[in-house]
């Protein structure tokens, strides 16, 4: 399948910067190498592992990835807002949106810190392996699709934010300078 195809091409012509392709829910249905990596390393630390929910989920679980997120009481609610704004023209949103508040219910949401306006983009920053790892994220989708499955795909490509954090994420796959295939994602259906 072309698309497909292209598709594959788009997230390894991102490595060895991680880059995934979800579904409205931010399950993955294919990631790049680097993804996948980042994800082992993530789930070393975290208490929990995705286990078929979507990253969003993860992110604000308190068992996932929240407690690895320096600045979740910046990013959880940026993302929170984010996604209040997608259940407006997306009402299949709404059980994710009610799943997240209820994560959400805590001093970190409540007492938000309101992003820093100096940047360009709200850094994700992570605290792992003992180091600080500044990601940014751009996210893109299908401008007019004629199938109604590739209306809800979005594809996020993750940046490294300073040249530790590209060290860092380019040692997580020291052989991205190989071609690599994407692949299909053991979270999610391809």
């Amino acid at each position: 399948m072309p698309l497909l195809r292209a598709l594959e091409r788009m997230l390894d012509a991102h490595m060895p910067w991680p880059a995934m392709a979800t579904d409205r829910e931010w399950r993955p249905l294919r990631t790049n190498r680097a993804f996948d990596a980042l994800v082992t390393v993530l789930c070393r630390h975290a208490r929990s592992a995705p286990d078929g929910r979507g990253m969003m989920e993860w992110l604000f679980a308190p068992d996932g990835l929240r407690p690895l997120v320096a600045n979740f009481d910046t990013v959880g609610p940026f993302l929170l807002e984010r996604v209040r704004h997608e259940a407006v023209v997306d009402p299949g949103l709404e059980d994710l949106l009610g799943r997240l508040e209820q994560a959400a219910t805590d001093a970190a949401i409540d007492h938000a810190v309101e992003p820093d306006q100096q940047g360009v983009v709200l850094p994700l920053q992570l605290h792992v392996d003992g180091r600080s790892v500044q990601l940014f994220s751009l996210l893109a989708a299908f401008g007019s699709p004629l199938d109604a499955g590739l209306q809800d795909l979005r594809i996020e490509y993750f940046c490294p934010l300073d040249e530790a954090s590209a060290r860092w994420l380019a040692g997580l796959t020291p052989d991205a300078s190989r071609p690599g295939r994407a692949q299909a994602s053991a979270r999610g259906p391809a």
